[in-house]
């Protein structure tokens, strides 16, 4: 289990886990040298980029992401073919949001 949690707010957590400082957060946070194209490539998939450290350096990174609901896309066709028009609010990162509103159908 781990131990001397503490969360930094807007930014990840740090803890003790078997001895070793562990530290889970965003990319802005954590900077993973030499993982920024990886980190890339997730982000490019609609996904927001975890990265877990281990004693200072890089252990990996981790993409999460909401799933559409099934019906969301046949959903906003719908409402697109009567001429209502269809926004997308989010607090998500730009990459992720403009992923989530391609698979949904909102331009």
């Amino acid at each position: 289990p781990a131990t001397e949690v503490v969360e930094e707010a807007g930014h990840g957590i740090t803890g003790t886990v078997d001895g070793r400082a562990i530290r889970v957060g965003n990319v802005r946070w954590l900077h993973p040298a030499g993982q920024q194209l990886n980190a890339e490539a997730i982000a490019a998939q609609g996904m927001t980029v975890v990265v877990v450290e281990a004693d200072g350096q890089i252990a990996g990174l981790i993409g999460v992401r909401d799933e559409l609901r099934p019906e969301s896309a046949e959903t906003v066709r719908m409402l697109q073919s009567q001429g209502i028009e269809t926004i997308m609010l989010t607090g998500d990162n730009t990459r992720t949001a403009h992923a989530i509103a391609a698979e949904a159908g909102v331009t």
